[in-house]
C-alpha cells in the first residue's frame, strides 16, 4: 500500500513538472514527436505553450532554435522569451522544438555522429506531428507559422523548399501558412565561394562533398510552385548575411513565392534572435505586420487554381495538364518527384473540393 502511494505521489509530481500553468498560459513540456532507440528523448521533443481559452481556432507559431546545428535547446531563455509571452497573450499557440545535433567532438563517420540530412528530417517529422496533433491543444492546423533563428532559420527554409522532406510524411509547404527566417544561411557554395574554407566543425554538419553541400542549401531547392508559404527574411547588416539573404529572397520571388526582406541595421546576430517579442521593438512590429497580412489572406490559396484568378474552370485543368506533360514541379501534387496517375487524382480531388 505504501509503495502504491509513493508511486502515485511520484507520478503526480512528474505531472506537475511537465504540465505547468503560468498566468495566462499552460506549458506542456517534453512531448515526444518521434522516438529513436538510443537517442535522448529530449532531442526529439517539443514544448507547447497554450493560451487560456484556446478553442481550436488559435494560430500556431513554431520556434526552431539556432546553435550552428551542434548546440542549443528549445527551453533556452533567449529562444522562448519574450516571444512566448508576447504571442500567447495575443492568442497564439507557441511551440519550441528540439532536433538532433551534430557532436563536434566526434569524427565524421562515427556511428553516433549526426550529419545532414538528420537535422532537417527531424524538423520535418516535428511539423508533421504538429499538423496532425495541434488541434488537440487548441491550435488551428491551417494557421501554422514557422520561425527559425540562425541554424533554425536554415532548417525551416530547407524544409519548405526541399519538398521531399515533408513529402515523405504526406505533407508539403502548402501546409504552412508563413515562414519567418531570422539571420540564417541559405547557400553553402555561395557562402564559401570567395572566402576561406569553412571551419572543420561545419564540415561535420554538411559534409565535404559538393553534392551534399548543395543538398544542404535551401536556395538551391527553390523551384516554381503553387501556394507556397509567405516568407519574411530578416538579416543583420553584414556582407555575408546581406548576400545570403538577398540571394535567397530574390530566388524565392523569381519563382513565384511571396517574400519580403528586412535589413536589421544596428542589430547583432544574437539580438535578432532575442528581440522578437519585445513590445514596440521594430523587429516585433515588422513580424506583427507580416502575420497580419497572413491572417488577411488566410484560405485564399488554392492549389488547383493554376491560373491564380480565384476561380476553378477549364483553364485550370488545361494549365495543370500542360504542367503535367512538361513535368513542371507545380504539377507534382504528391510531392514524390514523379508524374503519374496519383498526381492527376490529387489535382482532381482538389479541383472537386473547390477553393476556400
Amino acid at each position: 500500500m505504501l509503495q502504491s502511494r509513493l508511486v502515485t505521489s511520484f507520478l503526480f509530481v512528474i505531472c506537475l513538472l511537465i504540465t505547468q500553468a503560468k498566468g495566462d498560459f499552460t506549458l506542456i513540456a517534453d512531448i515526444e514527436y518521434h522516438t529513436v532507440a538510443g537517442i535522448d528523448p529530449n532531442l526529439l521533443s517539443l514544448d507547447v505553450y497554450i493560451p487560456d481559452g484556446a478553442d481550436g481556432s488559435n494560430p500556431v507559431m513554431v520556434m526552431y532554435h539556432g546553435g550552428s546545428w551542434s548546440s542549443g535547446d528549445k527551453a533556452i531563455t533567449g529562444v522562448v522569451h519574450p516571444k512566448m509571452e508576447y504571442y500567447t497573450q495575443r492568442g497564439w499557440i507557441f511551440l519550441s522544438v528540439n532536433y538532433r545535433l551534430t557532436n563536434t567532438q566526434l569524427p565524421a563517420g562515427h556511428p553516433d555522429q549526426v550529419t545532414h540530412p538528420t537535422h532537417v528530417q527531424d524538423v520535418a517529422r516535428s511539423i508533421a506531428w504538429i499538423v496532425e496533433n495541434i488541434s488537440t491543444y487548441g491550435g488551428n492546423p491551417d494557421r501554422i507559422v514557422l520561425v527559425g533563428f540562425s541554424a533554425g532559420a536554415h532548417l525551416v527554409s530547407l524544409v519548405t523548399t526541399d519538398e521531399s522532406r515533408l513529402g515523405v510524411h504526406g505533407y508539403s509547404a502548402h501546409d504552412i501558412d508563413g515562414v519567418v527566417l531570422l539571420d540564417g544561411l541559405y547557400d553553402i557554395p555561395l557562402r564559401y565561394l570567395w572566402t576561406p574554407l569553412p571551419p572543420q566543425e561545419m564540415l561535420l554538419v554538411w559534409g565535404t562533398d559538393s553534392a551534399e553541400q548543395q543538398d544542404f542549401s535551401p536556395a538551391l531547392h527553390v523551384g516554381p510552385r503553387e501556394c507556397t508559404p509567405s516568407t519574411l527574411v530578416v538579416h543583420q547588416d553584414h556582407p555575408v548575411t546581406i548576400e545570403q539573404s538577398n540571394n535567397y529572397a530574390n530566388t524565392l520571388i523569381a519563382n513565384g513565392y511571396d517574400a519580403d526582406i528586412y535589413n536589421a541595421v544596428g542589430m547583432t546576430h544574437s539580438q535578432i534572435g532575442g528581440n522578437l517579442g519585445n513590445i514596440g521593438h521594430p523587429l516585433t512590429i515588422l513580424v506583427d505586420d507580416f502575420l497580419a497580412d497572413l491572417g488577411s489572406n488566410a484560405g485564399t490559396c488554392c492549389q488547383a487554381d493554376f491560373t491564380g484568378d480565384g476561380l476553378l474552370n477549364f483553364f485550370d485543368v488545361s494549365a495543370f495538364l500542360n504542367a503535367f506533360n512538361s513535368a513542371n514541379p507545380s504539377a507534382d501534387f504528391t510531392n514524390d518527384d514523379l508524374f503519374n496517375f496519383f498526381d492527376v487524382s490529387a489535382f482532381l480531388a482538389d479541383f472537386a473540393a473547390g477553393c476556400p
